[in-house]
């Protein structure tokens, strides 16, 4: 009786942490390469070529994008939170009003994205916060607050752990 309570209670626990995106809407930016308004959440796309992919207002919270070509696609308003964006690509990406809340972005690119009233918050940079690349990147209304991760140093914008955008 005891383990049997134990082990409900721990298929609770694993329930509740589990991310359950949708599997029509994988499919959908598969094979469209659209997908407006997607639950992606926790979805494994890692290596996937999304070049000009059309993914506005889509929740990818705690999703895999290491290594995505995401160049020239529309990600207008989605939601980034906790995901893996590492070596990924969002070279001339419409990056309007997206949220990157402790989101992984060691050596992305960005360049000629627009990332105009993006949030950037909490991010990881990794060991070279220069290896992330903004050159060009349109960044008006902008916001990074709070602490950043990168190279081993934690500290408020301003204090050292500021990229150099080239």
């Amino acid at each position: 009786m005891k383990y049997r309570s134990l082990a409900v209670a721990l298929g609770i626990a694993l329930a509740s942490v589990s991310w359950a995106y949708d599997t029509d809407d994988l499919r959908k930016l598969q094979i469209d390469k659209k997908c407006n308004g997607c639950d992606l959440e926790g979805a494994n796309l890692r290596g996937m070529s999304l070049r000009g992919a059309e993914i506005r207002w889509s929740n990818l919270t705690n999703a895999n994008l290491n290594n995505v070509d995401l160049t020239d696609a529309d990600l207008i308003g989605s939601d980034l939170t906790r995901a893996r964006v590492s070596n990924a690509r969002f070279n001339g990406a419409n990056l309007q009003g997206v949220q990157f809340k402790d989101t992984d972005l060691s050596s992305a690119e960005f360049r000629n994205a627009d990332l105009r009233w993006s949030l950037m918050e909490h991010l990881d940079i990794d060991n070279d916060p220069q290896s992330l690349d903004m050159m060009s990147a349109q960044m008006e209304g902008t916001k990074f607050r709070n602490d950043r991760r990168c190279g081993g140093f934690t500290g408020p914008i301003g204090m050292g752990c500021i990229p150099e955008f080239r």
